[in-house]
Parts: structure tokens; C-alpha cells; sequence
């Protein structure tokens, strides 16, 4: 069962991540603006969010049946990384996600790109978040835990 939650760990970072990282090859691809930011809101709803929730439960469980636990830097590390990309998911993303909907659909195009560039901003710091996080988990042997 442990080798199985590995895999869904693993399958779940690369689902979450990897749409964080393909963002700016699906927003060179929309029609427009508007279409981008409806695209992004549907991304961090439907896979990035629900993924990183398949990567929390099984990280986990992992540590309460594997052989870390949170003792050991690079998993509390991992984890706080993790509420951090929850919080500017949930927070930051969706918030100026639907800012700039609103501010496109009534006209108010100057507040519509800063929220845009805002939400810019948001996916850069989760995809560094990522990077940090999975040089964590790719590294624990080197902490000494």
C-alpha cells in the first residue's frame, strides 16, 4: 500500500505541477485575455487544486506508515511549501482570477491587466514554490535526518 501511495504522490506533483508550468504555453493559445483568466480559474479548480490535495493525503500518509516523519527538515519543509501554494492557489489565484473577469466584462480594462498581471505574479511564485518543494524531496538523504 506504501509503493501505491508513492506512485499517486508522484503522479499528483507532476498533474499539479505540470499545469503550472504548461500555464504559459495554454495562455499564448487563448483567443484572448478573458478566455486566459476563465482557463486559468478552470486549471487551479479541476487539476491544480485537486491534485495537490492527492499529493497532501498520500505525502501524509507516507509519513505516518513510512520511514519519515515529521522530525525531518525536508518534510516539514515540503509541507509548509505546500499550504504555501494552497494559500496563493486558493487565495491569490481565484481572487484576482475573478477581479479581472469582472473588470473585463464591465469595461474597466486598466484593472482588468493589473489584475492579470497580478495573477501572473501568483502562478511564478507557486512554480518556484514547486521547484523548491520537489528539490526537498529529491534531496532528503543530504539534510542527515
Amino acid at each position: 500500500m506504501y509503493l501505491l501511495s508513492v506512485t499517486v504522490h508522484v503522479l499528483s506533483a507532476v498533474t499539479a505541477f505540470g499545469a503550472v508550468f504548461a500555464l504559459p504555453v495554454m495562455r499564448r493559445g487563448a483567443a484572448d485575455v478573458p478566455t486566459a483568466v476563465q482557463t486559468e480559474l478552470a486549471l487551479v479548480r479541476r487539476v491544480v487544486t485537486p491534485a495537490m490535495t492527492g499529493s497532501l493525503l498520500t505525502g501524509l500518509y507516507q509519513v505516518a506508515t513510512g520511514p519519515f516523519g515529521f522530525g525531518q527538515v525536508w518534510v516539514t519543509a515540503t509541507l509548509a511549501l505546500l499550504f504555501g501554494q494552497f494559500a496563493i492557489a486558493g487565495s491569490g489565484v481565484t481572487r484576482d482570477a475573478k477581479r479581472a473577469l469582472a473588470a473585463f466584462s464591465e469595461g474597466r480594462i486598466e484593472e482588468a491587466h493589473a489584475a492579470w498581471f497580478r495573477l501572473t505574479g501568483w502562478w511564478v511564485i507557486i512554480g518556484f514554490l514547486a521547484v523548491l518543494a520537489v528539490g526537498f524531496m529529491v534531496a532528503k538523504p543530504a539534510f542527515g535526518d
